[in-house]
């Protein structure tokens, strides 16, 4: 199995998984606030996490041999995950910023600016990536961007277990997986956990998912030479077996069942054989896959806006949609759209997730795409310059210090999710 091997059908769960979510934190009617499938689809983050554990130890499990290519592996991921998060706190800043000006003049606001969930302290640890890891028992700013906190993290640990531990990391991670569950299991949180121990759901979920690319390198090809009704079979349960879930569990001490289900899910997608896998890789899924970090990563200050522009024009104009509902399940107040139950609120959540994906080609063409390419190619240079404290040149895409003869060979670039 080649380490630059690209899993298309996995790719297009991540944007289908990352729509599900942003469509979860734009509410439209209290209604929705009720209803188990929708009020269960924060699960999906737990697909992410899995599926980053899987993907990171097919690029990097044999890689992530010294110090210059960890070092080189977490700046690729830094830059993989970075512009965008900070472009989105840009925009949340200037959203406050929008605030206070239309507070000046005379215009009225729900929350005062830089308050609650805005405050400075919060915009701290997020530039930090650090909001997520115990400092606030709530989500700040870009709330979504808690699992962006937390799998820096387990980046680190990752690569500092792969490096550190050797032929032992397996043990490691077991223990840190362990960990992980026991924690999420004694507070109570199970996968509700958030920004106060999210980081022990995140190291699990990331840890499984590198334990099922072992399995899958172990019998990857045996899946792939099951039959078509095998094949067909097993991945139309799973789909269906994964919406059941989403519309049946019933609380959050159930929720662990995802967990092996998106497993299973991760494992049997990669070998992307049957009628499921098919359509996944037709090109509008791809395209979401493509997408689906700037999905995520947009969907709290789009969604932001969208409330804040309706709650300001839609009195104006006649059309006063803009309201706030108790949350049954989270608790507290929360932004809903104040739509009649029906087709207004299917076309409400159509119109929603269209524009997500539109504002997400943008932002992914003039800010993700660009910033991970500029990460990548600096990553070898400074990583040869902080860890080995020499100039390294580039030959044919692979570095060597300039005491070294050129290398022949090229490496592949870092393609991984």
């Amino acid at each position: 199995m080649k380490a630059d091997e690209r899993f298309l059908g996995l790719d297009s769960l991540r944007g289908i998984c990352a729509l599900g979510v942003a469509c979860y934190h734009f509410k439209i009617t209290e209604a929705v606030l009720y209803n188990r499938f929708y009020e269960n689809l924060y699960v999906l983050v737990d697909y992410f996490f899995i599926l980053s554990g899987f993907v990171i130890h097919h690029a990097y499990g044999r890689k992530l041999t010294n110090g210059a290519k960890s070092v080189s592996f977490l700046i690729k991921r830094f830059g993989r995950v970075y512009p965008m998060h900070f472009a989105m706190l840009a925009v949340m800043v200037g959203l406050e910023l929008l605030k206070a000006a239309l507070i000046l003049v005379g215009v009225g606001a729900e929350t005062q600016p830089f308050q609650g969930a805005f405050e400075l302290d919060g915009l701290f640890y997020s530039l930090l990536l650090m909001q997520s890891v115990g400092f606030h028992p709530d989500g700040v700013w870009n709330t979504p961007s808690w699992t962006i906190s937390v799998e820096w993290w387990a980046y680190i640990m990752y690569a500092a277990v792969t490096l550190l531990a050797g032929h032992g990391r397996r043990l490691v991670f077991a223990a840190i997986a362990v960990v992980s569950l026991l924690v999420i299991i004694s507070t109570g949180t199970f996968l509700k956990s958030f920004s106060d121990v999210g980081i022990f759901r995140c190291f699990l979920s990331f840890l499984i998912g590198v334990g099922i690319h072992g399995l899958y390198v172990r019998y990857g090809d045996r899946i792939k030479a099951w039959s078509n009704l095998r094949v067909n079979a097993t991945e139309v349960g799973l789909t269906a077996a994964v919406i059941a879930a989403l519309a049946l569990v019933p609380s959050v001490e159930w929720t662990l069942l995802f967990i092996p289900l998106f497993a299973v899910t991760v494992l049997m997608f990669a070998a992307g054989r049957g009628w499921v896998s098919a359509l996944l890789r037709q090109p509008v899924m791809l395209l979401l896959g493509t997408l689906s970090y700037s999905i995520y990563i947009i969907n709290e200050p789009l969604s932001s806006t969208i409330h804040r522009i309706i709650g300001i024009v839609g009195p104006r104009i006649g059309v006063d949609v803009s309201g706030l509902a108790e949350n049954p399940f989270v608790g507290g107040e929360i932004h809903v759209l104040l739509l009649e139950p029906g087709w207004q609120v299917y076309a409400g959540y159509a119109a929603f997730a269209g524009l997500s994906v539109a504002c997400a080609w943008v932002t992914y063409r003039l800010i993700e795409a660009p910033g991970r390419e500029w990460f990548r190619k600096r990553a070898d240079d400074w990583a040869a310059k902080l860890v080995e404290g020499e100039v390294a040149i580039r030959v044919k895409g692979r570095l060597q210090p300039r005491s070294q003869p050129p290398a022949a060979s090229s490496t592949p670039k870092d393609t991984t999710a």
